[in-house]
């Protein structure tokens, strides 16, 4: 991805990453630190981390430096440098912090460096995952589409875990995957 990101960019064409992975490599952190600062007799009970409450949103706080820093490392390879937007659902309803975040963002790619942006689950708690506002995400596919409107991208590119397009949320019955799309039949789309 990098490697294509960069090759993009040196064409002249300005790119936005919408990136999760901060929740897993979280999770790998505070194991660590859990198992670092366990007393002696807390490692002869073996007792393990447990994933309570907060913890996701500990392991996003934990594992944004350890996303960030790979990335850093992996686009220094191509001399090109990240930048960092952890954005909220305000950030998308509030009309001062969407221009604040379309400016950034702009102003950051008008220096040649590529924005990575996800959610900041640390504080949003992925409170936008269940009954997500018309406008707001859901996931990392729907930040992507808010962001491509925000900056008015010519083109969305999504590598996602998802069959495909539905005509509606894949959860709702009846959702059917579609093969092709053309601009007269969006009308009868829902989209969240």
């Amino acid at each position: 991805i990098v490697e294509a990101v960069s090759q993009l960019m040196r064409q002249g064409t300005k790119v936005i990453l919408v990136s999760s992975g901060a929740v897993g490599c979280g999770r790998s952190v505070l194991r660590k630190q859990a198992a670092l600062h366990r007393t002696l007799r807390d490692h002869m009970k073996s007792q393990e981390v447990t994933e309570g409450a907060g913890y996701s949103a500990a392991a996003a706080a934990a594992g944004q430096l350890a996303l960030m820093s790979l990335y850093e490392t992996l686009f220094a390879t191509q001399e090109i440098e990240p930048s960092q937007f952890l954005v909220t659902r305000r950030d998308f309803v509030d009309e001062a912090c969407r221009k604040n975040l379309q400016h950034s963002i702009q102003a950051i790619m008008d220096v040649g460096m590529v924005p990575i942006i996800n959610e900041n689950d640390a504080v949003s708690g992925n409170a936008g995952y269940s009954e997500v506002p018309d406008g707001c995400f859901s996931d990392n596919d729907g930040l992507a589409a808010l962001v491509a409107k925000l900056v008015g991208a010519d083109c969305l590119i999504m590598l996602t875990d998802v069959e495909g397009l539905y005509d509606r949320p894949p959860s709702e019955a009846g959702a059917r995957l579609v093969r092709e799309v053309h601009p007269a039949s969006l009308k009868d789309w829902k989209f969240g």
